[in-house]
């Protein structure tokens, strides 16, 4: 199992350190090597729907 904690500065053109890294991903250069690109996809997926449900949820109160 692998932890794996990111910390990305947004720049004025958009989150370019987040997309840096999911490019480096992509390329499995050396800067991430040994990182599971597919678990990291996984937990993304959980927090997207965690957002969603949020969303819904808080709407729904209102």
């Amino acid at each position: 199992m692998q932890l794996v904690f990111v910390v990305s500065t947004g720049e004025a053109w958009g989150y370019l350190g987040s997309r840096r890294f999911l490019f480096e991903l992509d390329l499995q250069s050396d800067a991430v090597s040994g990182i599971n690109y597919s678990l990291i996809e996984k937990v993304y997926c959980a927090l997207a729907m965690i957002e969603v449900i949020y969303c819904n949820l808080k709407g729904f109160l209102q």
